[in-house]
């Protein structure tokens, strides 16, 4: 039976507080009432003690541009997700302004918002990312006042504009510029705060900054402004953006996603309550640096405007789209912004390439979804029903899957149609407004005139008028009515008929006037047919002036009316309306309820239809449009069904050969056996078969104490005959050599083929080693023979090594790694025999790969020297060149032999590393002798043939070495006569190129190997270095003093020089003078030293004039 428990049971048990619970169990009944009161209490206020301190930086003071940020924090989204948010302004108390990124990547903020300055930044290797970007339009635009010429990117470099040191927007505005085939650096930036008051002030004629923050000082200042807006000229970017560190981003990932998630909610409860949020963020909220005399009209007019900034509601706050962002990055690269170009995805998170909402099903998350359901319904309804069902089902289903897909990517689609036609209406609708409102400020400086000059006549009036139409083409006048009556007109020309009009008779016009006069503000009427001919939208501003004492009336009003034609001609409408359906409606500045003006009424009525107000003096107009839908089906779709026509004709087809595959499994079963168990090509047992035999060979004598012996046979040479011969010839002599093999052991032996010319034997049950031997000895002997390949005769021995069971070895591994051993111990004695497996062939072959592995150790660690050993003029004595010498001394004190690891490095790939390494450090230390004793002498050094033949950058890297040396440093490179045996193109080009770069060729060991006058003609050869072994003989043995005398004088005759190694004692040393051999070197003058011993040897040495070439 289970106890059950109080209410405060649950309380304790639910508390974290787990000491509550044992110090409940002590306590009395009032006591543990009290304990249990404050533990649910502290259970209560445990959400909000464990909330998260963020700060987020802004990048300007507080206002509604940052109104979503505000909105999270006080309608307690960031708390629901567990944040205590700090939103800090960019200005601070003590009139400073802080930098987001600085914030940011110095830790004293977790988020910021900046702009293009995050990807500038990203540029300079500041570690950001970009998480969600708010305005899908950048708000900033240059301003000047309306006197000012300011209609194109290229003005601007006629004037001083102002931003700030570190202000963001002044790369939209050289991106502008690039955008526009101008030079970024010819701006004249003046460091002046970015305000209306610099340009009333002339400290500067043009400044950066929003429009909206701008419009609203000059309205208090009672000054005219007209804008470039980067967006407009191709520079489409993201405004205000999200971002973080990329620490952050990797260290605290569900810290950002919270904030994200929180943010972006705040930022649609904003937008849907812009009145609201504007009036607490003006009444709560400080600003230090810049205000307005009305704060709470500037935050309302901010929130108007900010659905042109963020297309909401037809783009959800944070929409991203890479392609975008790519764009914004080419942009700026061209502009030469970018100092480290790096990927655009580098910069985005994950957040920031999604939709800002809820991220719906892509359609590969639906394709691959579906075809798992049909694959494994098709698998259902095949073994329950039969195969015509099966069919039925399964085009039913992809039918089904095919509908929901296609309709997922029509909706796609048109989800970035969508995008696209705001984002071209967006620029669309700016220099629609931005062409309208630098007429109207140009018609408000003409009423201020009038109002300055109410006593004007036609002559004032058209100088002045004259100077305003020839700025703005798209005026069709000016025109001033006096008492409602128009009086003057500019230019007069044409508009004739304009004269003596009275706004109180004309029905067209009397409605608009009167609103003028009400209202008292600019109001932008039409468009109208004017009186004189033509249609047009008129500007009318309402004129005021002050009598003798004071009081202020109506004088009357100032008209502009604007070409409708030219003004949205100026605004690039032809060029939108190639791909949108576009209408404008508002007649008379009345907004979404006036008439349309311009284009099909009944695009309003569309359900994709995109809108847009422009506002238009004190009224506005609704500009809407659609996109152009094209006639043809989108490639998308056709991809689309052929994927699933192609599924469907599978999945039948594969139904269909269900039923034959069954019938052939059982065939297949066999076909796989042997196949896994056989050589395809020999018919032998395979490795994997091999090794399953002698593992049960070895565990069956192990219970009868049998021996066994393994055979480890190698072709020599194998790789020839495919060279020269090709791989069906070599296929053809495997298939002789493996029955060549199987007819020297007995039946019940095994022969196997391990991979490409290695085979091996099992021979069971041995008694005798004798026997064994003999067996290999039949193996050999058998491979000596021509093997018939085709009409060709090819000879191909082998190399055979033998391991027994078990007194080599007890298990299957280590028997096969020894008969291995033993074959590597033929191959090195010559080929073409066989070897026993003795403890010293393991013995040599664990010292000599523990020596590769040292070797390689030490060469990636530099722990190798080179030791030089001079060389001198038998003419003069002097030090004329020295040779190269690899000197190896391990950690633990120990002096490697040459002999011994340069076989090692030869025979395991490192004598690439190992010449170049000898090469490079005798050249520095050489250079340096030669510098500090003020020596010319040369360096000779060796090189191993199998650099003129490696198939990577080796033998590049190396003459690249040798030919930057040679400029400087007399240089001999010494061969062996193995590298001139083979003559192949690849050593023969190269030793050309190294004679045209004066670098000296030497034949080292002459008179040991192949020795050819053939090849001293052929090859660009310049010294013979006679072989240490010859020297020795020199006084003792009259072949080798014979042979001595023929090299020099073949080499006088040939203008060969000749250098004689090993000379060791003084008479050797004269009968080499004798017989007019040029060089000599040998423990007689020095032995190979190191660097720093070389250069004291040559301190104390004459300087030499000579060298050997």
């Amino acid at each position: 039976m289970r106890c059950r428990q109080s209410p405060l049971d649950v309380i304790i048990a639910c508390c974290p507080l787990s000491k509550c619970q044992e110090f409940s169990l002590h306590i009395g009944k009032s006591a543990r009432f009290f304990v249990l009161s404050l533990a649910a209490m502290l259970c209560i206020a445990a959400p909000a003690l464990a909330l998260e301190n963020v700060v987020l930086q802004l990048k300007w003071e507080h206002e509604y541009q940052f109104a979503g940020y505000y909105a999270a924090k006080w309608q307690g989204f960031y708390e629901r997700e567990g944040l205590d948010v700090e939103i800090r302004s960019a200005a601070t108390p003590e009139g400073k302004l802080l930098d987001p990124i600085g914030e940011v990547l110095a830790g004293r903020a977790q988020f910021g918002v900046g702009s293009l300055d995050i990807l500038v930044g990203r540029g300079k290797g500041e570690d950001l990312i970009a998480l969600a970007p708010i305005f899908q339009r950048s708000p900033l635009a240059v301003h000047a006042l309306s006197g000012t010429v300011l209609k194109k990117p290229a003005d601007l470099l006629k004037l001083r504009v102002a931003t700030f040191e570190s202000e963001y927007g002044i790369v939209e505005v050289r991106a502008m510029l690039r955008a526009s085939k101008l030079e970024p650096a010819a701006l004249n930036i003046v460091h002046e705060p970015p305000t209306v008051d610099s340009l009333v002030s002339g400290k500067a004629d043009a400044i950066v900054t929003y429009g909206v923050s701008a419009q609203a000082r000059a309205r208090e200042l009672g000054v005219s402004l007209h804008s470039l807006e980067p967006a407009d000229f191709g520079v489409q970017t993201y405004g205000d953006t999200l971002f973080t560190s990329g620490d952050l981003v990797h260290q605290r990932p569900d810290l950002v996603e919270r904030f994200v998630r929180a943010s972006l909610e705040g930022w649609r409860y904003a937008l849907d309550n812009k009145q609201e949020v504007a009036d607490r963020i003006s009444a709560t909220l400080p600003r230090y640096i810049y205000t307005f005399g009305d704060l709470q009209t500037y935050n309302r007019e901010f929130a108007a405007r900010m659905d042109r900034y963020t297309y909401f509601p037809g783009v959800n706050p944070g929409t991203s789209d890479r392609n975008r962002w790519s764009r914004s990055y080419r942009l700026l690269l061209d502009a030469g912004l970018i100092e480290h170009p790096y990927a655009i995805e580098d910069l985005l998170s994950a957040s920031a390439t999604g939709s800002g909402a809820a991220r719906s099903p892509t359609m590969l998350d639906l394709v691959l979804l579906g075809a798992i359901v049909l694959l494994m319904f098709a698998v259902m309804v095949w073994w329950r029903f039969r195969f015509r069902h099966a069919s039925f089902v399964l085009i039913a289903l992809l039918a089904m899957a095919e509908l929901l897909v296609e309709w997922r990517y029509r909706e796609e689609q048109a989800q970035n149609v969508r995008l696209d036609v705001i984002e071209q209406l967006s620029a669309v609708r700016a220099r629609i407004e931005g062409v309208i409102n630098n007429n109207l400020s140009l018609t408000n400086g003409l009423a201020a005139f009038v109002a300055a000059n109410p006593e004007l006549d036609d002559a004032e009036f058209e100088a002045y008028a004259k100077a305003i139409i020839a700025r703005e083409p798209t005026l069709i006048n000016l025109a001033a009515a006096p008492d409602l009556v128009v009086r003057h007109v500019y230019p007069r020309k044409g508009n004739e008929a304009v004269i003596g009009l009275d706004y109180r008779k004309n029905k067209a016009q009397r409605e608009a006037a009167e609103r003028v006069l009400q209202t008292g503000e600019m109001i932008v009427a039409g468009p109208v047919n004017l009186v004189q001919g033509g249609e047009a939208f008129i500007g009318r501003v309402p004129v005021y002036v002050d009598d003798a004492n004071g009081v202020r009336h109506i004088w009357g009003l100032v008209s502009a009316p604007i070409s409708v034609d030219g003004a949205l001609q100026s605004a690039g409408i032809a060029t939108a309306l190639q791909n949108l359906r576009i209408a404008i409606r508002g007649r008379d500045g009345t907004g979404e309820q006036g008439d349309v003006f311009y284009g099909d009424p009944a695009t309003f009525d569309l359900p994709d239809v995109v809108s847009m107000p422009i506002l238009v003096g004190g009224g506005s107009w609704q500009i809407g449009a659609t996109a152009i839908a094209g006639a043809a089906t989108p490639f998308g779709l056709w991809v689309i069904r052929l994927a699933f026509a192609a599924l469907l004709v599978l999945t039948i087809a594969a139904l269909r050969s269900r039923m034959l595959q069954h019938r052939k499994e059982r065939e297949y079963a066999s076909v796989i056996n042997r196949q896994a168990n056989e050589d395809a090509l020999t018919g032998l047992p395979n490795r994997a078969s091999f090794r399953e035999k002698l593992s049960s060979a070895i565990a069956r004598s192990a219970r009868s104490g049998a021996s066994h012996a393994l055979l480890f046979i190698d072709l020599d040479d194998f790789k020839s005959v495919n060279d020269n011969l090709g791989h069906d010839a070599g296929d053809q002599l495997l298939i002789e050599a493996a029955q060549r093999i199987r007819d020297c052991v007995r039946g019940s032996d095994t022969v196997a083929r391990l991979g490409g010319d290695e085979f091996t034997a099992i021979l069971y049950d041995v008694t005798a080693q004798d026997a064994i031997g003999q067996v290999a000895e039949k193996i050999v002997l058998s491979m000596r023979r021509a093997f018939r390949v085709g009409e060709r005769e090819v000879f191909c021995a082998a190399s055979v090594g033998l391991a027994v069971y078990p007194s080599d070895a007890d298990d299957p591994d280590t028997l096969i790694i020894k008969a291995d051993q033993a074959m590597y111990s033929v191959k090195q004695s010559g080929r073409n025999g066989w070897h026993f497996y003795t403890q010293e062939m393991h013995e040599r072959s664990e010292r000599r790969h523990r020596l590769f592995n040292e070797l390689s150790v030490a060469l990636d660690n530099d722990q190798l020297q080179a030791y030089l050993q001079p060389i001198i003029c038998l003419r003069s004595g002097e030090i004329t060149a020295c040779e190269a010498l690899a000197r190896w001394q391990r950690n633990d004190g120990v002096w490697v032999s040459p002999a011994e690891f340069v076989e090692v490095a030869e025979q395991r790939g490192l004598i690439n590393r190992l010449d170049y390494f000898v090469l490079q450090t005798s050249i520095n230390a050489l250079n340096c002798i030669n510098s500090k004793h003020g020596t010319s002498i040369g360096l000779s050094a060796n090189v191993s043939p199998g650099i003129f033949f490696s198939k990577n950058q080796d033998l590049q890297r190396w003459m690249g070495l040798v030919r930057e040396t040679a400029r400087e440093l007399r240089l001999s490179i010494e061969i062996t006569e193995r590298l001139l045996v083979g003559e192949s193109d690849e050593a023969h080009r190269a030793l050309k190129e190294l004679s045209a770069a004066q670098v000296s060729i030497s034949i080292d060991d002459f008179g040991t190997g192949y020795s050819s006058l053939g090849y001293l003609m052929r090859f660009p050869v310049d010294t013979i270095k006679i072989d240490r072994s010859f020297t020795r003989g020199i006084g003792l043995d009259k072949a080798h003093e014979t042979l001595i005398d023929t090299i020099i004088g073949m080499a006088r005759r040939l203008g060969k020089k000749v250098v004689a190694e090993g000379v060791e004692t003084e008479a050797q040393c004269d009968y080499l003078r004798e017989l007019g051999c040029d060089f000599a070197q040998g423990y007689l003058f020095g032995k190979p030293m190191s660097a720093a011993d070389f250069g004291e040897f040559v301190r104390a040495s004459a300087p030499t004039h000579d060298t050997p070439r």
